[in-house]
């Protein structure tokens, strides 16, 4: 996703990534929310590719730990291995 909430306003994935590149210090030191479910998402920047917001098993409040025993909360496809994905 290419926005994300931070402090109840939204803001884009490429606006804060640009403050990274002035402050490295910056990256992730906010709690982003995506604005869907409201559960954490971190800053993503790449060299191949631009800057986007993505949920990641084993954050706080995310669908899936990493390790976890498979049950209801197994990937349910293999199109369904990467990162949590909102729940509405």
């Amino acid at each position: 996703m290419y926005a994300a909430l931070l402090n109840k306003e939204l803001v884009l994935a490429v606006s804060e990534a640009g403050k990274v590149r002035e402050n490295p210090a910056y990256l992730n030191q906010e709690v982003y929310r995506c604005p869907r479910c409201q559960k954490p998402v971190i800053l993503v920047l790449s060299q191949k590719a631009e800057p986007f917001f993505q949920a990641l098993p084993g954050l706080p409040g995310a669908r899936r730990t990493i390790g976890a025993p498979a049950g209801e909360n197994a990937p349910q496809s293999r199109f369904d291995r990467g990162g949590a994905k909102c729940e509405s």
